[in-house]
């Protein structure tokens, strides 16, 4: 019980300084001379929460949360541990969440080579390990070699470079302009017992200004 009441103080005590991090925040200064703490403003809040139930061994998996709505938990979001990248909030309760899993069907995240930032997208093979992941869309000319990380790409809904894995195979993906390529993941998990939810505070801005880009297309 001792052991438990730790492991959940320093949780929050992570999340915490996640709050703290600059790549948590934007500068509100067109003055890029100026150094001064009040130009950084908080763009991504951490939410730390319990994982009380997790799926690795079906096509579509998914996790629940000890973390709702009062929490300021909210659909969308994204979900990481320490490690890296967890899924996204699909279904959210007053109390607790359900999070789609890296390991479904339908997840694709933006990622890209954290060595020569090419961007591409991270999802879940079709043989169904829960170790590995397919890295998509890369450009011929990325030159990617084996063990190179994978993080979050700008693009994302996380902040940018947050680990997703290594390259761990490299495969030609026809004989188009593309490459895709097998990742090792960052996350066991079968290990699961702790994430944090990403607040991005311009999520709902960026979201409705792409919809009206959409329109007038």
């Amino acid at each position: 019980m001792n052991l438990r009441n730790v492991n959940d103080a320093l949780v929050r005590e992570n999340a915490a300084l996640r709050n703290q991090l600059k790549s948590s925040k934007y500068v509100d200064s067109v003055a890029k001379h100026v150094v001064n703490d009040t130009v950084y403003k908080q763009q991504y809040e951490y939410i730390d929460a319990k994982v009380i139930n997790n799926s690795v061994n079906k096509r579509n998996n998914y996790l629940t949360i000890t973390k709702g709505s009062k929490d300021g938990v909210a659909k969308g979001m994204g979900v990481i541990t320490g490690a890296g990248v967890v899924g996204k909030v699909v279904y959210v309760g007053e109390h607790l969440s359900i999070v789609q899993s890296l390991l479904h069907k339908d997840s694709r995240f933006s990622a890209m080579l954290a060595k020569n930032k090419e961007i591409g997208y991270l999802e879940w093979g079709d043989d169904l390990d829960p170790h590995k992941g397919l890295l998509v869309d890369i450009t011929n000319s990325a030159q990617p070699r084996v063990g190179e990380w994978v993080v979050t790409s700008q693009l994302s809904l996380f902040p940018a470079g947050i680990p997703l894995g290594r390259v761990s195979k490299l495969n030609a993906k026809g004989a188009g302009f593309f490459l895709n390529m097998e990742v090792a993941l960052a996350v066991d998990f079968s290990k699961l017992e702790y994430v944090y939810v990403i607040n991005n505070k311009f999520a709902t801005e960026q979201t409705g200004l792409e919809a009206q880009e959409k329109k007038d297309e």
